[in-house]
């Protein structure tokens, strides 16, 4: 089993379906008013990333566990080597 040690853990709102493992970012259009958090769409993404979810939450407006520090798990698109950088791969975080 990966290594976790989650940090700060703090609530947001799901504005659409999020898996668990997957980066999140605050929509630009929201200005973060509202704390919802999306999937981040890709590794050239210019917003602000907030950070992991912790759990699936699969209807949007309800609550949402994010790991915004310590060390969370996260699902790899491919091979990843030892200390290379990671980053969001597609829509689906």
């Amino acid at each position: 089993m990966a290594h976790a040690n989650n940090g700060l853990v703090l609530p947001f709102k799901a504005a659409s379906a999020v898996g668990q493992g997957v980066v999140v970012t605050m929509p630009l259009a929201s200005g973060g008013v509202n704390e919802s958090v999306i999937a981040a769409p890709s590794s050239g993404f210019n917003g602000v990333v907030v950070g992991i979810t912790q759990a699936t939450q699969p209807s949007a407006g309800y609550e949402l566990a994010v790991i915004t520090s310590g060390v969370a798990k996260a699902r790899a698109a491919a091979s990843i080597g030892a200390g290379a950088w990671v980053g969001a791969g597609s829509v689906n975080g």
